[in-house]
């Protein structure tokens, strides 16, 4: 363990990957790098599908076990450095340094056969999740790789995010109650959805109207809202109408379930205490839980710190993490659960 972990290898491997910039829908050099890296390390197999997604697998007989990364980032180059601890770049917390820390777990763990995934698109429609999914592959246990702080992540809130559409009459601004608002209108249908969602947020409005005090004859929003439970209830007045950009339901998995209990014992066993958190915004995971019920989200790093410009995480936590991931997975591929 202490060869593959040591701070200079992991540092190379950080390096690399994080030098590869690879924003959402340029992923393709960057996974080539990684499934290079990954069969330089002692991976059987890599390579590269038609997403731009990387892959790669070692092991036998014994449990299917998917360690599921994501190698693309936001837009925004930022210089690669080490400074003591610390590793700078694009993608260092969300999502590479958690990437790192699968490859390296999964050269340590006997008993199963692992697939560390590199997915396309998380940063955006999640391509590579969806590609997975439709492929029907059959994983037992799935981790996604995400900054959780070392954390274990037992749930996402699911995304819908909305545009409504109003229009009205308009009417004289001094008497609003005879009128007949766009936006008013607008206003009436977001409040309604307060009720059903666990939070929404208004973040585009536009309205016309001919002069300061005519009421609005047209009015248009978009909504941010993250779900709960997979119904939302939104009362539309008359004269208005809405569609979705996108659904990505949400996903909650029993405190119970082998994985979770596996990274319990495994942080338990290192002197940690484990935490479980439920995350308000939406990961690869929300994709992937049909595919297994002992699924999580996990990794190392500070998410304050994803898309920002100051972005970077420590070289000790990815290495923590690798051991974490690594003993959870042996104690699932040895049955010892």
């Amino acid at each position: 363990m202490q060869s593959v972990l040591s701070r200079e290898k992991v540092i190379e491997l950080l390096k690399r990957l994080l030098e590869a910039y690879s924003p959402t829908g340029s992923e393709f050099k960057a996974s080539r790098i990684a499934s290079k890296e990954a069969l330089k390390l002692g991976y059987e197999e890599a390579w590269v599908d038609d997403q731009g997604s990387f892959h790669a697998e070692r092991g036998g007989s014994g449990p299917r076990v998917l360690l599921a990364g994501h190698i693309d980032t936001v837009p925004g180059f930022i210089d690669v450095r080490v400074e003591g601890d610390l590793i700078y770049g694009r993608g260092a917390v969300d999502a590479k340094g958690p990437l790192a820390s699968f490859i390296l777990a999964g050269l340590l763990v006997e008993g199963c056969r692992v697939r560390v995934s590199g997915l396309a698109g998380e940063e955006g429609d999640s391509r590579g999740a969806l590609a997975l999914l439709a492929s029907k592959e059959e994983f037992e246990h799935i981790i996604v790789g995400e900054p959780t702080g070392l954390s274990i992540v037992i749930g996402y809130m699911g995304s819908n995010p909305l545009v409504i559409e109003c229009r009205g009459t308009g009417g004289h601004a001094s008497s609003p109650e005879v009128g007949d608002s766009a936006l008013s209108k607008i206003i009436e249908a977001y409040e309604s959805l307060k009720a059903s969602a666990r939070s929404s947020a208004m973040t585009m409005l536009r309205s016309t109207a001919a002069a300061h005090n005519v009421l609005p004859g047209s009015s248009t929003a978009m909504i941010d809202v993250r779900l709960e439970r997979e119904s939302l209830s939104l009362v539309l007045p008359r004269g208005c109408r809405v569609r979705a950009l996108s659904y990505t339901p949400p996903v909650r998995v029993k405190p119970q379930a082998p994985i979770v209990r596996a990274l319990q014992r495994a942080m338990l066993s290192r002197g940690l205490k484990p935490r479980l958190t439920v995350k308000r915004g939406t990961s690869d995971m929300n994709i992937l839980a049909s595919m297994t019920g002992s699924i999580v989200a996990f990794g190392p790093g500070d998410s304050r710190l994803s898309h920002s410009n100051i972005e970077y995480i420590k070289v000790s936590d990815v290495i923590e993490a690798a051991k974490i991931v690594a003993d959870a997975l042996t104690l699932i591929c040895g049955g010892r659960l």
